[in-house]
C-alpha cells in the first residue's frame, strides 16, 4: 500500500519538505487458510505476545510548534535559577531535560525560510531564549508516554513520597491457593484435601518492599503477615506454616484449578475472593455424605456463605468466610492462558461478559447468576434450613472476570475479550472476514479469532487488543453487528 502523502498544501514534495519521519505504512493482513482468518488468528495470547507489541497504523508527522508551545517553554526557562552566562543556562535546561531521556519524546522544529530562492534545508529549534542576555536555542519536548524516570523524587517532601508510596500499595494482588496432597506421610489416604497452601509465586512480597528503607516503613504500616496454609496437624508436607505479606483492603485470595470445597470452607477471614469458575471445584470434596450432616453435599456459595451450627455434624468445618465483602468468579480464557502456579503480581482481573469456553462453563455460569439474584433480593441460597446471614450491608457483591496480564510503562494496551456462537462467527467469516478487517483499522485494534481448541467448539472467543477505546469501540461495534445491542 503506498504512503500517504503528508504534503497538504497540494504543492510537489522534494527533499526539503519531507518531514524526517518513517513514512506510514499499513501493515497488511494475512492471508486466509481453512481454519483462519486473514486478521491476526493465534490459538492463544502466546501467539499474540510472539508476534510483538500491537503495531502502530498510521502515525502522523510531527506537527509545526504553536504559539502556545513558544510561550510553555519560555515560561519554563524562565522559571529557572538563574546563571551567570548562556552557557550555564544551558547546561541547567539539559540537565532538567534529561530526566526524559528514559522515554520517547517528540522534538518539535521549525524550518528556516529562505527568500524568494526557497526553502533552505537548515533546521532550528521551535522556541529561542534570551536568558542571560544572549540567545539559546532549546527543544520543545512532548512526552508521548507515562513517565518511566522521575529523577527529582528524593527531593520531594517527605509526606508527598510516603502519599506516593501508599498509592504503589492501593494495586491489588492475586494471592492463589493450591491444594495438597490427598494422602498423609503414610500414604493412607485422607479422602478429601486436608491441607492447602499459598503457591510459591504469591510467597513474594510486593515490590514496595525492596526499594529502600522508607519505602519498606510504609509498607509494613499497610501489609500484615497473615498465614493461609492449612492449619489442620498431620495434614501437611511441613511442620510450621508460611506467613506471607497481605493487604486486607485490596489484594485478593484466588482459588484456583487446584482448589476444591475443602479449601474453601478453611478459608480465613478474608474481604475479598476470587474462584475459579469451574464445575471441577465442586465435583471434589464435596461432603455429600450423611456424616457431616449437610443435605445433598456443599456447593460454592454454600461454601463460601457458611452453614449453621445447629444444623450440621461438624460445625468447625462450615463457618463460611467471616467479613466477605467481595466475590469475583474467574471465566477460564485462552486469550491469555494460565496455568496453576503461573499467577504472580503480574496479573491482574479484568471484567468480562463471558460465558466461558465449553457448554458446561455456561450452564455453571447461569446457575451461579441465579443464587446470585436470591441474594441481592435478600433471599439468600440454600443452608439446608439454617439462617441467612448475608442480609443488609453484609450482603458481599459477585462479579465475573478473567485474568489478563498487567499494562506497564508505554505498552498502554489493553487485553480483552469476548465469545460468540458458532452462528457467529460463520456470520463474522461473510466476504472473507471484511467487516473484522475494516473494523481493525477503523478501531486501530488488534482483532484475533482464536482457533478452535476441538472440532464444534462453541462458543469461540475473540481476542481484542489496543487502548481502551479502540477495544470498546470494536466491541460495540461487533455486538452492532451481530444484532446483541
Amino acid at each position: 500500500m503506498a504512503p500517504r502523502n503528508n504534503n497538504h498544501r497540494g504543492h510537489k514534495a522534494n527533499a526539503d519538505n519531507i518531514p524526517n519521519t518513517p513514512a506510514p505504512v499499513l501493515r497488511q493482513p494475512a492471508s486466509e487458510t481453512s481454519n483462519t482468518i486473514s486478521l491476526n488468528v493465534g490459538s492463544s495470547w502466546a501467539a499474540i505476545a510472539a508476534r510483538g507489541v500491537v503495531p502502530s497504523l498510521t502515525r502522523a508527522p510531527p506537527l509545526a510548534p504553536t504559539d502556545e508551545d513558544i510561550a510553555e517553554a519560555t515560561a519554563t526557562m524562565a522559571s529557572m535559577p538563574v546563571a551567570n552566562d548562556v552557557q550555564d543556562n544551558a547546561s541547567i535546561a539539559n540537565s532538567t531535560l534529561s530526566a526524559s531521556a528514559s522515554r520517547p519524546i517528540m522534538q518539535n522544529t521549525k524550518r528556516d525560510r529562505g527568500g524568494k530562492g526557497g526553502r533552505s534545508g537548515r533546521r532550528q529549534t521551535a522556541a529561542q531564549s534570551t536568558i542571560g542576555g544572549g540567545q539559546e536555542s532549546f527543544p520543545i519536548i512532548r512526552h508521548c508516554g507515562p513517565l518511566m524516570v522521575f529523577s527529582p523524587f528524593p527531593r520531594l517532601p517527605a509526606e508527598l513520597r510516603c502519599k506516593i508510596w501508599r498509592f504503589a500499595m492501593t494495586q491489588p494482588r492475586l494471592i492463589e491457593m493450591e491444594w495438597g496432597p490427598s494422602r498423609n506421610d503414610e500414604n493412607i489416604s485422607m479422602g478429601t484435601h486436608q491441607w492447602h497452601r499459598v503457591s510459591p509465586r504469591s510467597r513474594i512480597p510486593p515490590a514496595v518492599f525492596w526499594v529502600n528503607a522508607e519505602s519498606r516503613a510504609e509498607a509494613t504500616i499497610v501489609y500484615t503477615l497473615r498465614t493461609f496454609d492449612s492449619i489442620t496437624a498431620g495434614y501437611k508436607p511441613v511442620p510450621t506454616e508460611k506467613q506471607i505479606y497481605f493487604n486486607d483492603d485490596v489484594d485478593i485470595l484466588f482459588f484456583g484449578e487446584h482448589s476444591c470445597i475443602t479449601t474453601l470452607m478453611y478459608t480465613p477471614a478474608v474481604q475479598r475472593i476470587a474462584i475459579h469458575m469451574s464445575g471441577k471445584i465442586e465435583q471434589c470434596c464435596d461432603h455429600d455424605d450423611q456424616t457431616y450432616g449437610v443435605d445433598g453435599g456443599v456447593d460454592t456459595m454454600q461454601a463460601l456463605h457458611g452453614f449453621d451450627p445447629e444444623v450440621t455434624t461438624h460445625s468447625h468445618r462450615f463457618v463460611g468466610v467471616p467479613g466477605l465483602k467481595e466475590v469475583m468468579f474467574v471465566v477460564k480464557s485462552r486469550i491469555w492462558p494460565h496455568g496453576p502456579e503461573e499467577i504472580d503480581d503480574k496479573c491482574i482481573l479484568f471484567p468480562t461478559d463471558s460465558n466461558g469456553i465449553t457448554p458446561g462453563q455456561g450452564r455453571f455460569k447461569w446457575r451461579l447468576l441465579t443464587d446470585i439474584a436470591l441474594v441481592e433480593l435478600g433471599q439468600g441460597i440454600y443452608v439446608n434450613g439454617g439462617k441467612n446471614i448475608w442480609v443488609g450491608n453484609d450482603k458481599p457483591t459477585f462479579s465475573f472476570a478473567s485474568i489478563r496480564p498487567i499494562t506497564v510503562g508505554n505498552d498502554l494496551k489493553v487485553c480483552d475479550g469476548i465469545a460468540v456462537s458458532k452462528k457467529d462467527v460463520a456470520k463474522l467469516r461473510r466476504k472473507n472476514w471484511e467487516f473484522l478487517e475494516q473494523l481493525q483499522r477503523r478501531a486501530r485494534c488488534d482483532i484475533t479469532v482464536l482457533l478452535e481448541e476441538y472440532r464444534g467448539e462453541d462458543p469461540r472467543e475473540i481476542a481484542l487488543v489496543s487502548d481502551a477505546n479502540g477495544v470498546a469501540i470494536a466491541k460495540a461495534e461487533i455486538f452492532k453487528f451481530l444484532g446483541k445491542n
